[in-house]
This record gives C-alpha cells, sequence and structure tokens, in this order.
C-alpha cells in the first residue's frame, strides 16, 4: 500500500494547498464550517510561504543568481534523481526564486505544521481508550453487553496503560516554536525578526478565534508548533 501510494506522490504538489485540493476541498475559499485543520492551517502555511519568500529574496537577487547557484543545483539533482535520493515529483534543477521559496514552504510545513496537526491531538484521541480504541480483543457485535465491552473487547488495563505513557510522550510540548525561532546570522537577521512578528500577530489572531469556538483547537497556534519534528 505504501509503495502504491509513493508510485503517484508528487513533491511540488504535496503541500498544504494542493493536498486539500487533492481530496475535494478549497484551501482558497470560506473554510469548511468546523474543519479547523483547514482555517487553521491556511493560516501557518502562509506563514511559512511568506518567510520562505522572504529569505529567497533576500539570498538571491535574481533568478539568473540562483540558478547559478551550484549547491542548490547540485542538491535538486540529487533529490530528483532516480539513483540518489529518488524523491518524485521534485525538480531537477531550480529555475527560479519562486520555485524556490514553494520547495522551501512545502519542506517547512511538512516538519512543522502538518506534523503538529497530526501528532499532538495522539494524547486527546487516544489517553481514554473508548474514545478511540488502540486495540480489540474481541468482536464488539460478539459482546453480549456494554458493560463486557470494557471487560472483553477493550485493551487490558496494562496495555492502557502503556499507550497512555506513550501517547504522554509523543505530544510533549516542544521548546522550539514558530514563536521561539532564533535570529539568521548576519544580514538575514531582519528576515526572521520579521517571521516572529508575523507569527506572534497570528498567534494573538487565532487566540481570539478559539475563544469564538465551541471546540478548542490548539495544535496550530504558533507557540505550539515545532519549527521541525524534534520528538
Amino acid at each position: 500500500m505504501i509503495q502504491n501510494w509513493w508510485e503517484t506522490y508528487d513533491f511540488m504538489t504535496s503541500g498544504f494547498d494542493d493536498d486539500l485540493r487533492r481530496r475535494g476541498f478549497n484551501p482558497d475559499g470560506d473554510a469548511l464550517a468546523g474543519y479547523l485543520y483547514l482555517e487553521d492551517g491556511a493560516k501557518i502555511y502562509k506563514l511559512l510561504g511568506d518567510y520562505a519568500t522572504s529569505f529567497v529574496n533576500a539570498v538571491y537577487e535574481s533568478d539568473e543568481n540562483l540558478q547559478q547557484d551550484s549547491i542548490v543545483q547540485d542538491w535538486a539533482a540529487e533529490t530528483s534523481s532516480p539513483s540518489r535520493a529518488a524523491v518524485h515529483g521534485f525538480p531537477s534543477s531550480i529555475t527560479s526564486r519562486e520555485q524556490l521559496s514553494k520547495i522551501l514552504q512545502i519542506l517547512m510545513w511538512t516538519a512543522s505544521g502538518l506534523h503538529a496537526a497530526v501528532n499532538f491531538p495522539q494524547y486527546d484521541f487516544y489517553s481514554y481508550v473508548p474514545n478511540h480504541p488502540f486495540e480489540l480483543r474481541e468482536s464488539v457485535g460478539q459482546v453480549s453487553s456494554v458493560e463486557s465491552i470494557f471487560d472483553k473487547a477493550l485493551s487490558p488495563q496494562g496495555n492502557v496503560f502503556t499507550v497512555f505513557q506513550i501517547t504522554v510522550l509523543l505530544t510533549l510540548p516542544s521548546a522550539n516554536t514558530l514563536l521561539a525561532s532564533k535570529d539568521l546570522p548576519g544580514e538575514y537577521a531582519e528576515v526572521s525578526k520579521e517571521f516572529r512578528t508575523k507569527a506572534l500577530e497570528l498567534q494573538k489572531e487565532m487566540n481570539k478565534l478559539n475563544k469564538k469556538r465551541t471546540v478548542n483547537y490548539p495544535y496550530l497556534l504558533p507557540k505550539n508548533v515545532p519549527y521541525s519534528i524534534d520528538i
């Protein structure tokens, strides 16, 4: 199953917006009521995209400058090569600042926002076993009463405690979040400062949104999103 999925994978269309379109959602229109991943994810994805664009434009004065950067071009060639990294859909050469910005946006989103949205809800879903059983020892349809589901179908106490411990460990908050990102060196320091300012503004905006919601959705708050996978 994984192999079949990998054969159809395309890096350049694996970002937040293209993934949603592929699944029938419109990330550019009004968010589907209650689909908080779409609503908050779009904000984080744009934040990362703006950051990538600012950084790339600070490094390269033009597309021509980028095309002449042998390190970036070698990276693209290696990543796309079938005999090396073999990442499907990754360009064999990077020809524009816009293209590089998109690549960096996808990479940052995958390791930060997407990972946070998938990883951090695990405690909420798995820690109370009846809400989302990690295993079933017997078909629920064959259990004689609701009460006996706990005795015969759901995990025994020892397994429950193990699942609880694992979900606690997996969802420990990161100290390296979007709000805690450090300054880039030298002439690029302003780019990182601008990013943190925008992240803080977004944090305030999303705090207000969460107060109006019937369900709190903290997973994609900038203060909770790691800037890379660090579990």
